[in-house]
């Protein structure tokens, strides 16, 4: 059913022996940016320095609704077609709520459901929305009632995030199989089915693990701009940007100047750790990693990155243009943006009276970029 053809890199790549796959094309405006201080991170001496900029720079905010946190804490949200989907209590639970009323339409999962594996949550089409749930290795298919029109049964596996490709009507899955009969998507960790389930295509190889920690943030992440799926790890600042059409791919390394790599040594404990998770704990505390990739128009894209921090995460957005230049980074923000339609992002936020609330904004009108 597979080919495997091998592009540059030597990275093996296996697409359906019928043609490529075509995908959705998610559209915005170029951010307009008053571009202000510059800034050289101490390891990047001799590298250009990347423009910094305030976040309100690159996003004005347009709507901020607080959040019913009664099912448990947000942890992410999307705003689209009239709907918010928020998915609560570190992903066991996922509401959908509408935008103008802020009635709750329906809830997927509970707070209690602490044996569910964390769901992921992705737009779909015509109202309808994504909901992985890794426990069952199932993409249901749902309305904005919460209805279930159909499920994806994928193969058993290790399953982490879904992202819908409108054009072929497609999931985009990323994660491992396992117990699967040999075939050429063997050792990736991006899969492609088709409505009935059944796997069409593969690549991205599974990153090798060199260090005990980075078995927990190896799993990638994607994003569909037309035929091209970019997808990125919390391993770098590298995003793989795949384009199923000419089955060719590139490496673009984001912000290289000013993002610090991971250093994956636990510091040496003085004192005597109080659970076995605390070591781990302070470790995260003190990195920054790529969280996330949200496509612009003009084969732009956005990257998040996430600054762990004791008390709350803030972000850090890394703008990158169609040659793969970062050409801005904001300063850190407590706005976690998710996803984009059109010129509208959307994202959580934490609010001046402490709630969490959802976001939506714009990106701002063109100016030009040195």
């Amino acid at each position: 059913m597979f080919a495997t053809l091998t592009l540059r890199r030597s990275i093996p790549v296996s697409l359906p022996t019928w043609g490529a796959i075509g995908g959705l094309t998610l559209g915005g405006s170029l951010a307009g940016l008053s571009l202000s201080s510059v800034s050289r991170s101490p390891h990047a001496v001799g590298k250009p320095a990347v423009e910094q900029i305030a976040f309100d720079r690159l996003v004005v905010s347009k709507a901020s609704v607080p959040i019913d946190t009664s099912i448990g804490a947000p942890v992410d949200a999307i705003t689209a077609g009239g709907v918010v989907a928020v998915l609560h209590a570190r992903g066991s639970a996922v509401t959908l709520v509408d935008a103008r009323s802020r009635k709750t339409l329906a809830t997927i999962g509970a707070r209690s459901d602490s044996g569910r594996s964390s769901l992921s949550v992705a737009e779909a089409d015509s109202g309808r929305w994504l909901i992985l749930d890794p426990k069952r290795s199932a993409v249901d298919v749902v309305a904005r009632t919460g209805g279930r029109e159909r499920s994806l049964v994928l193969p058993r596996g290790f399953w982490s995030g879904v992202v819908w490709d409108r054009k072929t009507r497609h999931a985009i899955v990323t994660g491992v199989e396992l117990d699967a009969p040999k075939t050429a998507s063997d050792g990736r960790s991006i899969h492609e089915f088709d409505e009935r389930g059944t796997e069409v295509g593969a690549h991205r190889e599974i990153a090798p693990i060199e260090h005990r920690l980075q078995a927990s943030f190896n799993m990638p992440f994607a994003a569909i701009d037309g035929p091209r799926v970019l997808s990125g790890s919390s391993l770098s600042n590298e995003v793989l940007i795949f384009d199923r059409s000419s089955a060719t791919e590139r490496v673009v390394r984001v912000a290289d100047d000013w993002f610090r790599p991971i250093d994956w040594s636990l510091p040496r404990q003085t004192v005597r750790a109080k659970t076995v998770a605390e070591p781990t704990l302070k470790w995260l505390a003190s990195q920054t990693m790529l969280t996330a990739i949200i496509p612009l128009s003009h084969a732009r894209f956005i990257a998040r990155f996430t600054q762990h921090a004791p008390d709350r995460e803030r972000y850090v957005y890394a703008l990158v243009d169609s040659v793969g230049r970062t050409r801005a980074v904001t300063q850190p923000t407590p706005v976690r943006l998710s996803s984009v339609s059109g010129d509208t992002l959307s994202g959580l936020e934490l609010g001046l009276d402490g709630r969490m609330r959802t976001f939506v904004g714009v990106l701002l009108a063109p100016t030009p970029l040195p």
